[in-house]
């Protein structure tokens, strides 16, 4: 008897990687939403992680005592005001997002580092006094 086909694996039974979810101040994001769609009914589907975890933060930040059960906590909170909090959470990453930082760079006349939208103090301290720079 050959049993050279039953000690190999099968390629059959090889089983993909789980889907990876993210997690935010200790709240596991794929559980999260399980917990809303199934207790209250909420579907979180059209709301990406970003959203996601702002809200975890947003409801994080207004504790007052130690937080003992992070998912339990913020499932209590989200899924009482679910629709605010994802309206603030989105409202606070637009905000963030228009408030980044502004390239710098370096002058090659002067030296002198600057934001990349207005010119550089050297070049305008020589207009202004009538001195010409290349």
């Amino acid at each position: 008897m050959d049993n050279s086909e039953t000690d190999r694996p099968t390629e059959n039974l090889k089983k993909s990687p789980a889907p990876v979810s993210r997690i935010t101040r200790g709240v596991n994001h794929q559980d999260l939403r399980m917990n809303l769609k199934k207790s209250s009914g909420l579907d979180s589907g059209h709301i990406n992680d970003d959203v996601l975890a702002q809200m975890i933060q947003i409801v994080f930040s207004r504790a007052t005592q130690d937080i003992r059960s992070p998912q339990r906590f913020a499932f209590s909170c989200i899924s009482k005001e679910f629709y605010e909090l994802a309206s603030l959470a989105e409202s606070v990453i637009e905000h963030k997002q228009s408030q980044q930082k502004p390239r710098i760079v370096t002058c090659p006349v002067h030296h002198m580092e600057h934001s990349a939208e207005r010119e550089c103090p050297g070049h305008r301290a020589d207009r202004l006094a009538g001195i010409l720079t290349p």
